[in-house]
């Protein structure tokens, strides 16, 4: 059983229902994904780099208030750091991959044989040009899904991520209480 598991199980029934305050800051936390994209989308990423840092402006402004409010805060700022870092490294990626194909396929035409690599060069373009395209989507509904949840009062764990982030909140809180 994970840390975090056992962790949310000792505080079981014992966590009190959350209030209006705290459904909204961790909506605004998983809202500010929105904004991030609507944002980075046109301007390449650029005008997004210091939005990112506002579920972490929550984070900080909460994590001694309010459980609930920290770690979807701090949910919100590892997806859109892991995001950012992840479309950057996949953008690199998919430039290396496309131009090292068309090269290899432009070198090949010439004695004729790259001819039959053409229209493999330009679906593996279209597939990395629709990759970049959807995975703002992936994450705005990834962050859609947590402010529905949060703004009910549900705790969210995004897939993979989550388990992690409250993981780790869990040994940062158990490592800095002092001992007696």
């Amino acid at each position: 059983m994970r840390m975090s598991e056992m962790k949310r199980q000792e505080l079981g029934a014992a966590r009190p229902e959350t209030t209006s305050e705290e459904r909204t800051w961790a909506t605004i936390a998983h809202i500010s994904t929105i904004v991030t994209l609507l944002v980075a989308v046109p301007t390449g990423g650029l005008g997004g780099l210091l939005l990112v840092f506002i579920p972490f402006g929550i984070y900080l402004a909460y994590k001694d208030k309010s459980r609930y409010v920290a770690e979807q805060a701090a949910q919100a700022f590892a997806l859109q750091i892991v995001a950012t870092v992840g479309f950057l490294v996949a953008i690199l990626i998919g430039v290396i991959v496309m131009t090292l194909a068309w090269v290899i396929t432009v070198l090949l035409c010439l004695v004729i044989i790259g001819v039959i690599l053409i229209p493999f060069s330009l679906l593996l373009t279209l597939l990395i040009i629709l990759i970049w395209l959807a995975l703002p989507f992936v994450i705005g509904a990834f962050s859609v899904v947590a402010a529905i949840e949060t703004g009910n009062g549900r705790s969210y764990c995004y897939p993979y991520l989550g388990e992690r982030v409250l993981d780790w909140l869990v040994q940062h809180e158990t490592n800095t209480t002092p001992t007696v």
